[in-house]
């Protein structure tokens, strides 16, 4: 239940959520401050999958009124749904609300959805800015599919240090792949590195951004400087 609805949930509030607010921050403080803010906003998600993912601590919350009252309400919902998915081949979408939901894992969410919404609503906008800038220093033709490509091209390269990681942290925190359940000192490693790398990358792009130089009156001006050199495109 916890990984696709953990994903699903992330998704909707990213998408419907998250991203108007995020073009909210870039009108009115621009898009380097709201890039800063919603990746400062995501490093407090990371933050708060420690207390997310404890067992005791979820438990507790469950035998509050309000946790008992969101899994009262979740079981009518998915008494009606469970055998509509389970008839459409979707049963690993399915909820048995009979059992522990760990509520707290989906407190985080909110915050690091911003670090989301940020990276794909701000940086192609801010690609978009750079392309400006290089036809103002170098002329025609513009060059928006060079820049594209460099920063898909960096997406890829990414993602692909991410999944080398993911194995070599599994295994720095001793993970088994060959038993049911791990040892207290391997998830307790697993749940820090789960928290600190994607903290630490964050704090980074921070740092790169920090030193953006590309204001909104700056970016204003260009494109008025390139409307006057060769007109509206």
């Amino acid at each position: 239940m916890v990984p696709a609805w953990f994903n699903t949930i992330n998704a909707i509030i990213t998408a419907f959520l998250v991203i108007p607010i995020i073009s909210k921050m870039a009108s009115k403080w621009g898009k380097k401050n709201a890039f800063l803010i919603s990746t400062a906003l995501s490093i407090i998600g990371y933050i708060l999958k420690w207390w997310g993912f404890d067992k005791e601590l979820n438990s507790k919350f469950n035998d509050t009124s309000l946790g008992e009252g969101l899994t009262s309400t979740l079981g009518f919902i998915f008494e009606y749904l469970n055998p509509i998915l389970n008839d459409i081949g979707m049963s690993w979408f399915t909820i048995d609300p009979g059992n522990d939901i760990p509520w707290l894992i989906f407190l985080p969410i909110p915050f690091f959805a911003f670090g989301m919404g940020g990276l794909f609503t701000l940086m192609m906008s801010m690609t978009a800015d750079v392309c400006d800038l290089d036809e103002l220093e170098n002329g025609m033709p513009r060059k928006e599919g060079t820049f594209g490509a460099i920063y898909w091209l960096m997406v890829k390269i990414g993602q692909s240090i991410a999944l080398v990681l993911g194995g070599l942290i599994l295994k720095i925190v001793g993970f088994d792949p060959n038993v049911t359940v791990q040892t207290l000192d391997t998830m307790n490693n697993l749940r820090i590195a789960d928290i600190l790398v994607p903290s630490l990358t964050a704090a980074l792009a921070m740092w790169v951004m920090w030193k953006y130089s590309l204001s909104e009156e700056r970016a204003e001006k260009i494109k008025e400087e390139l409307i006057k050199r060769r007109g509206e495109l």
